[in-house]
């Protein structure tokens, strides 16, 4: 059975303006929810410490070399980039504006 990982790219932290998480792709480890329980106290523990690594690459061409080279079986998740609707604060309080410019 082949390792399932994700690739991603990184996103903007959201309590900082700044870019720089969005630079780099992401590969991470699938097997995240598989639990293991401790039969003495019930307690559950995930059994693998790769399954809290993530690796970071340049370019999403780089961590997918290397997920090949691994053998690892990767899936790509591209995000859509979001539309920003620039607006200023003075058209709060502009004269007969329309509610479907309120959004």
């Amino acid at each position: 059975m082949k390792t399932k990982v994700i690739i991603y790219k990184g996103v903007k932290s959201p309590t900082q303006s700044g870019k720089y998480k969005t630079n780099f792709w992401y590969l991470k480890f699938d097997d995240f929810y598989n639990y293991e329980e401790d039969v003495m106290t019930g307690w559950k523990g995930n059994k693998l410490p790769k399954s809290k690594t993530k690796l970071k690459f340049s370019s999403l061409d780089r961590a997918m070399e290397f997920a090949k080279s691994k053998n690892y079986e990767y899936e790509v998740l591209i995000k859509s980039t979001r539309k920003l609707k620039i607006k200023s604060y003075a058209e709060n309080f502009k004269y007969n504006r329309n509610k479907s410019d309120i959004d």
